[in-house]
């Protein structure tokens, strides 16, 4: 009998090899890669004619009844169609200009939308240039307005300098005794306070020097009240520092004060020598300065307003002038929709003329080709000819002349 098998060996199950992936059958993938049928040229261009006839602004049922009776009506050569395969041609003629003028009239209506923007962006052009010109315009009103009032206020400062000065010089008029009294009081005023305090000796410093300088403000006021206050007011902050720490301000204080003070006392001089009629003369002066003041003080008024007004106006030019900027600035974006809607529009139109309505005339007027390109062996364009099993071709019959098409899933066999 032989020795006996040797017992299998069991192997571990970490040590068996995987299956390999299953692929899928051949014949799935030769199933997907089958080809559709190939449609013979003629029923594609009546198939793209067919698909002008739905852009056309008529009813649905309209449509699909012409498009029903296209097929067998455009297959057929031109002087064979019947009564009803003409008037079926003619229908869609008919529906595919409507679709032809639906689309040009889109075309016109962009077109005429894009001229009312231009004309509209051309008025709001205008109103830029008329703006600038009525701004430049008033700008210059307003300049001349501002120089106006820079001469009026020139003028009213002079008017109003003079017009001090007459009145320092009426005041200054006074009985002999008194003039004599108030040039010394000023005199002393400056030798025993504004000396000190401008050169910081005797003690004329921090408190001291502040007290000093009121006790200068009272009786500098006190012989003549017409003095500039602002000037005295000044004093005490400036004669308070010490001459090292004074600013140029605090000097101009202290130095213009010393100078107010010779002048006055000069004028004490002056008015006990002229006397009287001096006086009568300075009074008349004052008057006349007083007069030229008013009248300037009343010009300065009238050229502030004046230049006030010129300036509003201006600015009001200015606003005007943005707005019509921006008015401008908004045609732009509706100039860019427009010619967009101009460019799709347009190829629509032209995708329409060469595409539909170029397949559909050539189909209305297909005629049979002469029998010369026939003998000659060549194929006639308007001939589809159709396999079937055991065909004649299969006997050694020639070709028959005749188009077969199919309908909806039945053919119709023309006679050519």
């Amino acid at each position: 009998l032989g020795s006996p098998a040797a017992p299998p060996r069991s192997v571990p199950p970490q040590s068996v090899p995987a299956m390999p992936a299953m692929k899928r059958p051949a014949a799935a993938k030769v199933a997907s890669t089958e080809k559709k049928p190939r449609v013979d040229p003629l029923t594609k261009e009546v198939r793209k004619a067919s698909a002008g006839l739905h852009e056309a602004p008529v009813a649905r049922e309209v449509i699909s009844m012409v498009e029903s009776m296209l097929h067998n009506a455009l297959t057929t050569f031109k002087e064979q169609r019947h009564s009803y395969q003409c008037s079926a041609v003619g229908m869609a003629e008919t529906l595919l200009h409507s679709a032809e003028e639906e689309f040009a009239k889109q075309v016109a209506d962009v077109e005429a939308e894009i001229g009312a923007l231009a004309a509209e962006e051309a008025v709001r052009s205008r109103a830029i240039e008329e703006a600038e010109a009525l701004m430049e315009e008033k700008a210059k009103v307003a300049n001349n307005a501002k120089n106006s009032l820079v001469g009026e206020a020139r003028a009213f400062v002079a008017a109003k300098q003079a017009k001090e000065a007459a009145e320092a010089r009426l005041l200054s008029f006074r009985s002999l005794q008194e003039i004599a009294a108030n040039k010394e009081r000023v005199l002393e005023a400056e030798r025993s306070y504004l000396k000190p305090l401008i050169e910081g000796v005797d003690g004329a410093e921090g408190a001291s020097a502040k007290d000093m300088a009121h006790k200068l403000v009272k009786e500098l006021k006190s012989v003549d009240s017409s003095m500039d206050s602002s000037l005295l007011a000044a004093l005490p902050t400036a004669a308070g520092k010490a001459p090292a720490d004074r600013g140029a301000f605090d000097a101009m204080v202290l130095t213009q004060l010393q100078t107010v003070i010779t002048q006055r006392a000069e004028a004490f001089d002056k008015e006990s020598q002229e006397g009287e009629k001096a006086k009568a003369a300075a009074a008349a002066a004052l008057d006349a300065a007083q007069q030229t003041f008013k009248n300037a003080q009343e010009q300065q008024l009238v050229a502030a307003e004046a230049f006030k007004a010129a300036r509003d106006e201006h600015r009001r030019t200015e606003e005007a002038h943005g707005d019509a900027l921006r008015a401008l600035q908004q045609v732009k974006p509706e100039a860019r929709k427009l010619a967009k809607r101009q460019t799709v529009a347009e190829r629509r139109l032209l995708a329409f003329r060469e595409g539909p309505l170029a397949a559909f005339r050539s189909l209305r007027d297909r005629e049979p080709e002469p029998e010369a390109l026939k003998a000659e062996g060549e194929e006639p364009q308007a001939e589809v000819t159709v396999e079937a099993e055991g065909a004649s071709e299969a006997k050694g019959q020639e070709p028959q002349a005749e188009a077969v098409v199919e309908v909806d899933g039945a053919a119709e066999a023309t006679v050519m």
